[in-house]
């Protein structure tokens, strides 16, 4: 790490080494960071970034579906290795992440929780909610539910959705804690109650959320069956995930197909409750030819009544779109 000063890289330094990625990083690897490399350089720097740390975050949002790069994962792993060492707990955090997803190097699951420690040693929150996961999957350590529980009460006292939902499986499946389903139905009904028009929180997590709904909906876990809502949330989650895979977070990948063999699942029971009309046969001569090529829409469920004031589902609604807009009644 040599040129490194305190939690800034010399500007001198700084600039020999974007030139040396440029120049031994083909556009095949990294197409946006070599472009962003390029039109800095070919300006002579003129729009130089203040910091190291900068360009690591900015290298972070771009070219998000592949790993780094070998000397762009190098100078990123340098300079978070440095801040981590100069006190900077976010720095431990992205770090730990970019080993548990692969994206600086082979996936190392036993370096991220190493990291991921450090940082909530550090004080970070995220790191907590991280750790939390590696608990409760098991990453590279024993299973531990209680750990795992512990680590995102840290989050959910801040209200952060993620932490939430992940409570809420833990009541929904009995780990660690009793049991209760409608106790789970709940936490994901203020999860999302949070998220709406939050385009970050929706972004990151809101698909996460629609689909534990979605089940909750389709299976009545804690509410009352309503195979339309479980659909409209199935629906908007493989949006989110589909979103969320193009910007390369493929562990949701499962989630994502998930999603659309749920509904696949919902159509074919919504389609057999359409009552089969008889004596009656439509003249396809009579139908406007803007019409024939409409793709026709699944008719709705028989209703199951009007909700009443004290319904528990009526200030929920299915969101019409991810700014936080409702369905009409």
């Amino acid at each position: 790490m040599d040129g490194i000063t305190g939690d800034i890289m010399t500007e001198e330094t700084l600039k020999e080494r974007l030139k040396r990625i440029v120049k031994n990083t083909t556009t095949d690897e990294s197409p946006q960071i070599c472009s962003l490399l390029r039109w800095e350089i070919d300006r002579d720097f003129e729009y130089l970034r203040g910091s190291a740390m900068e360009y690591v975050y900015n290298f972070e949002r771009l070219d998000p579906a592949a790993p780094f790069a070998p000397l762009v994962a190098e100078f990123i792993e340098e300079v978070l290795t440095e801040e981590m060492e100069n006190g900077n707990a976010d720095a431990a955090c992205d770090l730990g992440s970019f080993y548990y997803t692969g994206r600086i190097g082979e996936q190392n699951f036993a370096m991220a929780v190493e990291l991921y420690k450090r940082a909530a040693d550090m004080g970070s929150r995220q790191a907590n909610e991280n750790l939390g996961y590696c608990y409760y999957y098991g990453r590279d350590i024993p299973r531990d539910y209680e750990k795992a529980y512990f680590c995102f009460v840290k989050g959910a006292l801040d209200n952060h959705p993620i932490s939430m939902y992940k409570i809420g499986d833990m009541y929904r499946n009995g780990y660690f804690v009793s049991k209760d389903e409608n106790e789970a139905f709940q936490i994901y009904r203020e999860c999302w109650n949070i998220i709406r028009g939050d385009k970050h929180y929706i972004k990151s997590c809101g698909a996460d959320i629609y689909m534990r709904l979605a089940e909750c909906y389709a299976k009545g876990t804690g509410t009352r069956q309503n195979l339309k809502k479980a659909l409209k949330f199935y629906q908007r989650a493989e949006r989110l995930f589909y979103d969320r895979l193009l910007e390369g977070d493929f562990m949701i990948k499962h989630n994502y197909k998930h999603c659309i063999q749920e509904q696949d699942k919902l159509r074919k029971v919504l389609q057999a409750e359409i009552p089969q009309w008889t004596g009656f046969e439509e003249d396809p001569s009579n139908i406007p030819a803007d019409e024939e090529i409409r793709v026709a829409e699944p008719a709705p469920a028989p209703s199951e009544g009007p909700y009443t004031e004290d319904d528990p589902d009526e200030d929920y609604a299915v969101p019409d779109d991810e700014d936080g807009t409702n369905l009409p009644n």
